[in-house]
């Protein structure tokens, strides 16, 4: 888990990627091979990140625009936010927050993302289904 305290820049979106992302493929067991997701917004899409990720050789997943309903984590994003205010609980501190979060995402079993990344033939499914209107993910 990566906390960031402004607005990224490609700059930083770079810095989190080989401070984070880097360390952890090179932590994989030898010959697993995994493709990086993330979205097209502007910091994800810009020359000096596909340059980055170029260079690291880490291949990344092609993702249409204005997608979020194909996005697993999403979902997870939206648990972590149950769980983080659950009983309209409040934070006095941005370490309280923090604290919360890590928290909260090292309570979520393996299984909940397993059962998020197996629901994708459904997502695709629902949104050709649907000529690319929301889903019900």
């Amino acid at each position: 888990m990566a906390f960031i305290t402004s607005r990224m820049k490609s700059i930083n979106y770079i810095q989190v990627l080989d401070d984070h992302l880097v360390p952890f493929i090179e932590a994989l067991p030898p010959r697993q091979s995994m493709t990086f997701q993330h979205d097209n917004a502007p910091i994800h899409a810009s020359f000096a990140t596909n340059w980055f990720l170029w260079r690291n050789h880490i291949l990344v997943l092609e993702w249409p625009a204005c997608s979020p309903d194909l996005n697993p984590i999403e979902n997870i994003w939206g648990q972590l936010v149950r769980i983080i205010y659950a009983e309209n609980k409040q934070y006095t501190t941005v370490a309280g927050l923090k604290k919360a979060i890590l928290a909260a995402w090292n309570q979520l079993p393996l299984q909940t993302f397993q059962n998020h990344i197996n629901s994708m033939s459904n997502r695709i499914f629902q949104v050709i289904n649907r000529n690319g209107d929301v889903t019900d993910y």
